[in-house]
C-alpha cells in the first residue's frame, strides 16, 4: 500500500483518536478506488485481505486518507470520554466523563464488565 507520508500534517492536534471513529461512506469509497488503483489491483478487498505483511485497520487506513486528501476538519472539542480499566470504572470516572462535553462514552469491552452493572451504574446520568 502506498500513502505518501510527507504530505500529511504534523500537527499535534490532529490525531486519530480511539475507536470508534466516524467513518464517511463516500470517502471510504473514494479510498477503495484508490487503494485498488494505487496497487493495480482489480480487488481491493482481496489485495487488503492478502497484506498480512503490512498491519492495518479501517481506521487507520481511512483516517491516513482523510489527512491526505485534507479532508479532515477538527470537531472543535473531545469527541469521546472512556474507561479503559477496571478500576476506573466508579463513580468519580463516570461522573467526570458524563460532565465532559464529549459526545460518547467509551467502556472498553475487554474489561469484561456484567452489562447489567454497566447499565446500573451509566443509569443516573442517562435520565
Amino acid at each position: 500500500m502506498s500513502f505518501p507520508t510527507e504530505q500529511l500534517d504534523p500537527r499535534p492536534n490532529r490525531v486519530m483518536d480511539v475507536t470508534p471513529q466516524f467513518l464517511h461512506r463516500a470517502t471510504c469509497v473514494e479510498l477503495q478506488e484508490a487503494i485498488a488503483s494505487r496497487n493495480a489491483v482489480p480487488d481491493w478487498e482481496l489485495f487488503l485481505m492478502g497484506s498480512t505483511a503490512i498491519p492495518w485497520t479501517e481506521y487507520a487506513l481511512h483516517w491516513l486518507y482523510l489527512l491526505e486528501r485534507e479532508l479532515y476538519e477538527d470537531p472543535g472539542q473531545k469527541v469521546s470520554d472512556g474507561i479503559w480499566m477496571r478500576e476506573r470504572f466508579n463513580w468519580w470516572h463516570l461522573h467526570r466523563a458524563f460532565r465532559s462535553s464529549a459526545w460518547f462514552l467509551v467502556i472498553q469491552s475487554n474489561l469484561r464488565l456484567d452489562p447489567q452493572l454497566v447499565r446500573k451504574r451509566i443509569n443516573p446520568w442517562l435520565s
